[in-house]
């Protein structure tokens, strides 16, 4: 090492980060110190040293650990109900190309993410193709990295489209002052949808949630 040495870091994800000089300090021919700030950057890294003249070390290797990513946000915060996928881009801090998806649907549980369908863009932003099922409601999405480090869950939401009946289960009911059961069929439909109806005289009666 000679004194004017400088230094080239290379991420995880490529490419090249030359040094600052004033983060660098020659102590000697076989020392030189830096302020390294990985920037959340975890993987695999190198460094090299290049004396004057463009005159480059071997690229020495090291890892930059990862610890639980971050999500600070959703684009778009919501999403129409739909069967095709939805990119959605999700921001944070944290994530590896190894990091993984998982969301909670309203009605609970865990949807593990397809890695096919995720894209690591950085270690701030992950793409995944979304597909909601035409599930409406609060959904929330969590990242997760290796060895089970998993961020915060963000929440988002997939708007309800109008619903449609496709049938009557039975469909035809005997006159009666008592409750029979009826099966509504159909898409869209909601935990906090409600029902109505129009009897042969008209008007509307609406539908009794507690039945």
């Amino acid at each position: 090492f000679v004194n004017g040495a400088t230094l080239n870091f290379v991420p995880p994800e490529g490419g090249g980060i030359p040094s600052s000089p004033s983060k660098l300090t020659f102590i000697s021919s076989t020392q030189i110190s830096y302020q390294f700030n990985d920037g959340s950057d975890a993987g695999n890294w190198t460094v090299t040293v290049i004396n004057p003249g463009n005159l480059s070390s071997n690229a020495w290797p090291f890892t930059v650990t990862a610890g639980a990513p971050s999500v600070t946000g959703v684009s778009p915060g919501s999403y129409p109900s739909s069967g095709n996928n939805q990119t959605m881009t999700i921001n944070g801090t944290g994530f590896l190309t190894s990091s993984t998806v998982s969301f909670v649907p309203p009605e609970g549980g865990t949807i593990q993410g397809t890695p096919s369908k995720l894209t690591f863009i950085s270690s701030t932003q992950l793409s995944y193709q979304f597909n909601d099922g035409n599930d409406a409601g609060n959904w929330s999405v969590t990242v997760t990295n290796p060895g089970n480090l998993n961020s915060n869950a963000w929440p988002f939401t997939v708007t309800a489209g109008a619903p449609s009946i496709t049938g009557l289960s039975p469909g035809s009911y005997a006159g009666s002052s008592n409750n029979q059961t009826m099966t509504i069929n159909g898409t869209g439909f909601l935990s906090s949808s409600t029902v109505s109806f129009v009897p042969p005289e008209g008007g509307t009666i609406q539908g009794t949630p507690s039945k």
